[in-house]
């Protein structure tokens, strides 16, 4: 099925291999099970379908409702989704032995320190000219910067 820009939606004679380990069982052509379940060719001058597009802030639905009521929906909208962003940020220095320092273009919203056991250590809930694991023992431990729209996850490792 084809979504165009003025509306319409090809549907073309396709099958989709239905597959059983590796082995498939059988093909469904979609025109011949489907479509032919919305027909009612018996009923002359009748015409069975319903046509209704549904515009949403994402997607265009086209729902078709044969003279039963049994309904095809089909859809433009997106499957999937790209991967998040991720917060461009610097941590220096790194090996550190008191202080860190972070740069990022975007504002920094938070930032959380955690052990390899993942326990939270540290959490500021802005953005600190220096941040201070002179307490720490050393190790390697796990640096959160959250910005506005995404995050980023940076080893740490103290001295």
């Amino acid at each position: 099925m084809v979504y165009n820009q003025n509306q319409s939606f090809n549907i073309n004679n396709t099958s989709c291999p239905l597959d059983c380990g590796g082995v498939p069982v059988y093909a469904i052509d979609f025109e011949e099970i489907f479509m032919d379940d919305f027909t009612n060719l018996g009923l002359p001058g009748f015409n069975p379908y319903i046509y209704v597009f549904s515009t949403f802030s994402n997607y265009i639905e086209l729902t078709i409702t044969n003279g039963n009521g049994d309904q095809a929906v089909y859809r433009n909208q997106q499957l999937a989704v790209s991967k998040k962003e991720k917060l461009e940020v610097n941590l220096y220095p790194n090996p550190v032995s008191s202080n860190f320092q972070l740069e990022c273009k975007e504002e920094i919203k938070s930032v959380r320190v955690f052990s390899v056991n993942g326990k939270e250590i540290l959490k500021y809930k802005e953005a600190k000219s220096n941040y201070d694991i002179s307490h720490f023992n050393s190790g390697i431990y796990f640096v959160e910067v959250e910005g506005r729209r995404s995050k980023s996850i940076l080893k740490l490792i103290k001295r």
